[in-house]
């Protein structure tokens, strides 16, 4: 006869069977269904061989996680999945008579959207810096005398009334808006 996997996953009934040895076929009653289970002992291996086991079947699993970790970050930093899923769903619901040149449409769209929002980060980016690039390095300071108290300050000493004076300056900016 034809082979037919049955899943039950949810409780359809409840039944205690007494088990006897040799015996391999019981039959039970479940709320009204008549069940018939034919059982086989199977042998369970040590746990070191169950790994054994596994790397033997699989040896590349760990490796294709990896990839699929890394395949998953890549779609999700670039918002590809969610993308392709509403294309999907745009693409069935609207059924056009060249699907192609829908998708070439809709990605084109996609593309230029892509690039106005990396462009509008930028300026906010730049626009929370204050316009301010990277500083150019500054050319080595010699001890000075330090204009308060006349007391002589080295190179690093003046950087690091310099690195304050920014900071506070940044922070100023920052709670001026």
């Amino acid at each position: 006869g034809e082979e037919v996997k049955v899943d039950a996953l949810l409780p359809i009934g409840t039944h205690v069977l007494k088990l006897e040895e040799g015996k391999d076929q019981y039959k039970m009653d479940l709320n009204g269904m008549q069940v018939s289970l034919h059982m086989k002992e199977v042998e369970q291996q040590p746990l070191e061989q169950d790994a054994d086991a596994k790397n033997e079947i699989d040896p590349h699993a760990s490796h294709r996680h990896r990839v699929a970790i890394s395949a998953r970050k890549y779609l999700d930093e670039h918002q590809l999945l969610g993308w392709a899923h509403r294309l999907f769903q745009d693409l069935i619901h609207d059924q056009p008579d060249d699907p192609w040149a829908y998708i070439d449409q809709r990605t084109s769209e996609a593309r230029t959207t892509d690039l106005i929002n990396k462009a509008q980060q930028k300026k906010v980016e730049e626009a929370n810096l204050g316009g301010l690039q990277q500083a150019p390095d500054l050319p080595e300071l010699p001890a000075t005398l330090d204009d308060d108290d006349g007391v002589l300050q080295t190179e690093e000493e003046v950087l690091d009334n310099i690195r304050v004076k920014a900071h506070h300056a940044l922070m100023k900016a920052a709670e001026d808006g």
